[in-house]
């Protein structure tokens, strides 16, 4: 949010309402003060789902969250929590006591596959290529989801194992949750600064 923010000199160059197009990706990404049905295209635009954007204690943006859903089924932790989103931090940290009800579910979840011990950063691991369960994230109503699957949550460390991209961050948190950077890849991200919303 300060000035010197890559939105607010976007905007102040090109005389602009403050919105931030964002694409993430290893290969080919994309940043733009133009909106996503001009940098992507009307389909893409029209699969957009929008939530609020907050501003965080820490200054950063924040979105809040409802529920966390994994494989579907509710977690049994106190919501809405405020998830901050960086791109500074290469996976999402979670709280540990929000860490230790999600590793459970996770867990149990993904029966088919073999549990191995963990390696660091990650606390969950795996060897197995069965499709991992998704991890559903509810913004303004339980309706509004954001799905993260596939190579956003699974990190190859090598040896034929997977570790989930969701970590432990200890129990001083300013925020319960920091969605990482993996977690946000591939996804077209609108910042619409000048409404507070995402």
């Amino acid at each position: 949010r300060a000035q010197i923010s890559l939105p607010s000199q976007l905007a102040a160059e090109t005389n602009e309402r403050r919105r931030l197009t964002v694409y993430l990706s290893p290969l080919n990404g994309v940043v733009s003060t133009s909106s996503v049905e001009e940098v992507f295209g009307v389909a893409a635009s029209r699969s957009l789902v929008y939530t609020p954007l907050l501003t965080g204690s820490s200054g950063n943006y924040v979105i809040n969250v409802k529920s966390i859903r994994v494989n579907g089924e509710k977690l049994s932790v106190e919501g809405p929590l405020a998830v901050e989103l960086s791109t500074v931090v290469p996976y999402t940290i979670l709280e540990s006591s929000i860490y230790k009800v999600f590793a459970e579910a996770y867990a149990k979840a993904a029966g088919e596959a073999t549990s191995v011990p963990p390696v660091a950063p990650f606390g969950l691991c795996f060897t197995s290529d069965v499709d991992f369960p998704a991890v559903d994230l509810a913004l303004q109503s339980e309706m509004v989801r954001w799905r993260i699957h596939g190579k956003n949550l699974m990190v190859d460390v090598g040896g034929g194992v997977r570790c989930s991209g969701i970590v432990d961050g200890g129990s001083s948190r300013v925020n319960p949750i920091v969605m990482g950077g993996l977690q946000l890849e591939g996804f077209i991200l609108d910042f619409d600064l000048g409404n507070s919303m995402m």
